[in-house]
Order: C-alpha cells, then structure tokens, then sequence
C-alpha cells in the first residue's frame, strides 16, 4: 500500500523579492491544499533566515531573480547546510546544464523554467519535495543534464568552485570537505582546466561566464 504524505502539514515558504511574482507563487502553493496560514513570503534572505530560525518549513519556493550581488547557488548552498530538512526548489530564469547542475550540488531539490506553466508545475514541484523526490520542469528536464554530474565537473568539483567564490583559502576548504590540500589543489586545477582558463584569478569571472556562478 503507498503511503500518502498530507501536503496540509507542511508549511511553506517563499523567497522573491518582486512582489507581483512573489503574490503568483503564493496563490500557486495554495493550489496544494496547504492553507493560506501556513504559506510565508519573504522579499529577502535576511527575514527568510530569520523567520527560518524560529520556524520549520518544509519547502522553499527561491526565485532566482535576486538583488543585486546575490549569489543564487551560494544562497542554496548555505540553506541547505543550516536547514537539512528544508527542500529548495529554484524556479529560474536559465535553461543551463551548468547551473542548474551547480544548484543541485548546492543542496537543491528542484529547478523550475520559469516560463513553464506554472500553475502545474508549481504543485507538482512542491508536492515531489515533500515525498523527497528531486523536481525539474519539463524544460529544464530536456535539457543534456545529469544530475549532479556536468560536463566532468562533479559535486566536489562545484563545492570547491563555490567556496573559492566565497573567499575560502584552500586551507579552509580542505577542512570544511574533509580532504587534503593537494586534492583541493587538484580540484582546482580541473576547474581551470574545464573553463579554458591558465590562472586562478580567472577562475570565477569564467565561472560566472559560464553560468556556474552568479552574480
């Protein structure tokens, strides 16, 4: 007998700071069965995070059309650390291998085109979260993607790249992975090698070129 999980005793969140979008995704988590009180929108991180500490969600609904110099699979990356239990679907703007790759190794659950038909893959996308299954709408699901795996760059890989976006030395980051430096140093060198740059200055200005980071 399949067990049915009640979307009702979920709460759900949403993080988009254009109000017009942010209404729209609000009326379509409804659509779940999930009552208006148990929705939460928020304009920015900072109150999502504060309302987070205090609170238990169970999906985060995250536009990726943040202000400017936010970094969307940073952003995944640190909710996921501090929220395990919190399912992030992404709805997007991008139809990219790389970055819809990035955002999965970043701890995200879901990718939605934002210009697919919302109103079907919205619930869909929520109701997958809550049952643990990963979500990508139609458009993004045709794409030539392999979860959590791009092109030769790996979870590992995409870690590493998003923390030498942060500002980590190599040091930190064989630390907080659990690795050698020389791995570090190894992972690094792959990641120059994959964006056709020579020096590690050119390193994230490629990366964001390339659509595994954004600004």
């Amino acid at each position: 007998m399949y067990k049915v999980i009640a979307v009702t005793q979920h709460q759900i969140v949403i993080l988009d700071n254009q109000t017009l979008s942010r209404n729209g995704l609000r009326v379509l988590a409804q659509q779940t069965g999930v009552p208006a009180g148990q929705v939460h929108d928020f304009a920015e991180p900072e109150a999502l995070e504060a309302y987070l500490s205090q609170s238990c969600a169970r999906v985060l609904l995250l536009s990726d059309q943040l202000p400017a110099g936010g970094n969307i699979v940073r952003l995944v990356r640190t909710l996921h650390q501090r929220h395990p239990g919190l399912a992030v679907v992404v709805v997007g703007s991008r139809l990219n291998t790389a970055y819809i790759g990035a955002l999965f190794a970043g701890g995200a659950s879901g990718y939605i085109y934002h210009k697919s038909k919302l109103e079907q893959t919205i619930p869909a996308a929520i109701r997958s979260a809550i049952n643990g299954e990963t979500f990508l709408s139609p458009e993004a699901a045709a794409l030539p993607y392999h979860q959590r795996e791009i092109d030769g760059l790996g979870e590992r890989d995409l870690e590493v790249l998003a923390r030498l976006a942060a500002g980590e030395s190599v040091k930190d980051i064989a630390r907080a992975l659990g690795v050698t430096r020389r791995v570090v140093y190894h992972v690094r060198t792959r990641i120059k090698k994959y964006l056709g740059v020579t020096t590690n200055e050119q390193i994230i200005p490629a990366a964001l070129e390339n659509g595994l980071l954004t600004e």
